[in-house]
Formats: C-alpha cells, sequence, structure tokens
C-alpha cells in the first residue's frame, strides 16, 4: 500500500513538473539500470522524432525515465543543451505495474553522467536502435526468403 501511495506521489510530482514553466537544468541520474522494455519504448519514441536531433536517455528515479531531445553538445565531462524535449514514462512497483507518459519543454539542461548509465548517439555511450537497424534486418530477412524460395523452386520444379 505504501509503495502504491509513493507510486501515486512520483506520478504527480512528474504532472506537476511537466505542467511548469520551461526553466534551467541539471539532471540527477538514479544509479540502476534501465530495462530492456524501456529501452524498447524509448526507442519507438525516438523513431518518431527527428533525426536531425541528439538525444540522452537517462534513469531520473527509482521510477522515472527520461528521454531528452534536442541539440546537445557534449564536452568529454557533460551534456549541454540550449532546449530539449523531454519525454518521460512513470512506472509504479508492485504486480499490476502501470506507466504514465508525459512530454514537456526544458531549457538550458545539463547532463553530468559521471559514472552512471546513460544512452546517446553523442560520445562512446550505447545507443538506441533506431529505424535504420530494424529497417535492415526486414530487407535481409526478405532477401533471405526470396533466395531460399528460388532454390526450393530450382530444385522441385526441373523439367
Amino acid at each position: 500500500m505504501v509503495r502504491k501511495i509513493m507510486a501515486v506521489c512520483i506520478a504527480l510530482a512528474v504532472v506537476l513538473s511537466v505542467a511548469a514553466p520551461a526553466r534551467a537544468a541539471t539532471v540527477d541520474i538514479y544509479e540502476g539500470n534501465i530495462s530492456s522494455s524501456m529501452l524498447d519504448y524509448f526507442s519507438d519514441i525516438l523513431i518518431k522524432v527527428s533525426p536531425l536531433k541528439n538525444y540522452v536517455l537517462v534513469r531520473s528515479s527509482q521510477y522515472i525515465y527520461s528521454l531528452y531531445v534536442g541539440d546537445f553538445n557534449w564536452d568529454g565531462n557533460r551534456f549541454i543543451c540550449p532546449s530539449a524535449d523531454v519525454y518521460s514514462i512513470a512506472t509504479n512497483s508492485g504486480y499490476n505495474a502501470y506507466y504514465t507518459f508525459n512530454q514537456s519543454t526544458i531549457s538550458d539542461l545539463t547532463i553530468v553522467p559521471g559514472d552512471y548509465l546513460v544512452y546517446s548517439d553523442l560520445g562512446s555511450f550505447p545507443a538506441l536502435r533506431d529505424s535504420s537497424e530494424s529497417w535492415c534486418f526486414i530487407v535481409a530477412t526478405l532477401l533471405f526468403i526470396m533466395i531460399f524460395c528460388n532454390i526450393l523452386r530450382g530444385i522441385f520444379y526441373r523439367r
């Protein structure tokens, strides 16, 4: 019961922070890993946003994951962005998990990853999969099926 109340409070805090006007921010990073299901969700979101923008995915707290999309610069120590779109997913703990999705904009953003795990297309960080990888897999699979069908046709339909 206490965990559900905490999850609702966290989700409410995320909603209230989304409703607030854009402001300068430094992102705190939680030390936990990012689950594969969250990586899939954010990869799918990333496919829909501009491919010309950079991104940084962080775990902000135990129950909140945030994808920042904008014109980031990586100086070897921190990510800096004048204005970024923020896509956040808040989860709860427990057997019947539910997710709350929020979108907002933040200005003068600084993210210092330190030794924590973040995903980004900048620096030497792991990257999220993108649509080009999915399309390559689909094309390679279709090509394999076509070649395999032609081989079978050549074997079974000789005259």
